[in-house]
């Protein structure tokens, strides 16, 4: 997270490490991830008021790796726009997919050859329309 010289009156940015969006994703409105590689954490830039704390975008930017991982899984095709802790519609996405059973290798490859962790890869057949469902069962 790296605050600018008009913080508080602009949001911090915040990026991700591990795992780093490719280039290919910073180009995909789908993967909330800003052409310079930080992270669309907020709706609108009007969302940020000044009077909100760094860390709230703490929590936003973990729902942001679980959707992340989610995607890359292909158990979803877009993440939600106000984010997981604020949209319930993903629980039963996250629920079954952390109840999966995980591949004896560890790991599986991914649309961007990049390690995905087996706990969610073993659920990637449930692929697009799975929110929509978890709207109905949650």
């Amino acid at each position: 997270m790296t605050y600018g010289h008009a913080f508080p009156m602009t949001a911090p940015a915040v990026w991700a490490v591990d795992p780093e969006p490719s280039i290919n994703q910073r180009t995909q409105h789908a993967w909330h991830v800003n052409g310079d590689g930080s992270l669309c954490l907020l709706e609108a830039a009007t969302a940020w008021t000044g009077r909100e704390a760094a860390a709230e975008l703490v929590v936003k930017a973990s729902g942001w790796f679980i959707e992340y991982l989610l995607m890359r899984c292909g158990l979803i095709t877009g993440m939600t726009g106000a984010g997981l802790a604020a949209d319930l519609s993903m629980d039963a996405v996250i629920t079954r997919a952390g109840n999966s059973q995980p591949d004896p290798s560890g790991t599986v490859p991914d649309t961007d050859d990049q390690p995905v962790p087996a706990s969610l890869a073993g659920t990637a057949g449930h692929g697009p329309g799975v929110a929509e469902s978890a709207r109905t069962t949650a």
